[in-house]
């Protein structure tokens, strides 16, 4: 197996593994250094009966909401925002400015028939204000992919990651003891059940709903 996809998305970075070079989706990583192919949402995080609801609209790429990075170092984890995989671009999804303000990046693909093991690797870095709300209220990352065909999410290719300071492999801020970080990490997904289908995956970052804190990823 040979690996392809393998790009970038800041807090986000894209990759995936299989064929040859050339079978790569045109810049899944960001690798033309910008939004090319991609389809940018923003929107608004409320809650209502004890469930977190994000409501997002296409708008096209948004200043200070899907940011193409180069490089630098986090303001509040300090990790560095060169993508781990050494590709040049990688892209920050949300801010710190809080609002109730949502937004989400989606891609669409398809799984190439002719390769069992074709699989998709992300890599992403979360930065949250944890103001200690309930659950649904935290700001959020979601990661999803949907089946485009039938409308479903794969349920072993859906994270969702809430603030809160018990997160697994989350640190505290030594500039703001109130925001929790994660650095680089890495998702794998094995496509191999999907062959032929067309997919899109789904990146998603919230505030909290009560519009004082925020998240971005």
């Amino acid at each position: 197996m040979k690996s392809i996809f393998t790009n970038t998305v800041l807090l986000l970075l894209l990759g995936c593994v299989y064929g040859q070079a050339n079978e790569c989706p045109a810049n899944i990583g960001f690798e033309n250094g910008s939004f090319q192919n991609w389809k940018c949402y923003t929107g608004s995080a409320k809650s209502e009966r004890n469930a977190n609801s994000i409501d997002v609209s296409l708008s096209g790429p948004t200043d200070n909401r899907h940011t193409i990075i180069t490089g630098g170092t986090d303001r509040y984890g300090q990790f560095p925002l060169t993508p781990p995989d050494g590709s040049g671009y990688c892209v920050k999804l949300g801010n710190d400015r809080n609002g109730k303000e949502a937004e989400r990046l989606t891609y669409q693909f398809t799984v190439p028939a002719n390769i069992p093991n074709a699989s998709l690797i992300y890599r992403y870095a979360v930065v949250f204000e944890d103001p200690g709300h309930q659950h649904y209220e935290q700001p959020r990352f979601v990661a999803r992919i949907r089946d485009v065909q039938t409308g479903e999410y794969l349920p072993c290719a859906s994270n969702e990651y809430i603030a809160t300071a018990s997160l697994p492999g989350f640190n505290t801020s030594p500039i703001n003891r109130t925001v929790k970080y994660k650095p680089w990490s890495a998702v794998y997904i094995n496509l191999g059940a999907y062959r032929g289908r067309i997919l899109e995956i789904e990146f998603t970052t919230a505030d909290c709903t009560l519009g004082a804190h925020w998240g971005y990823a």
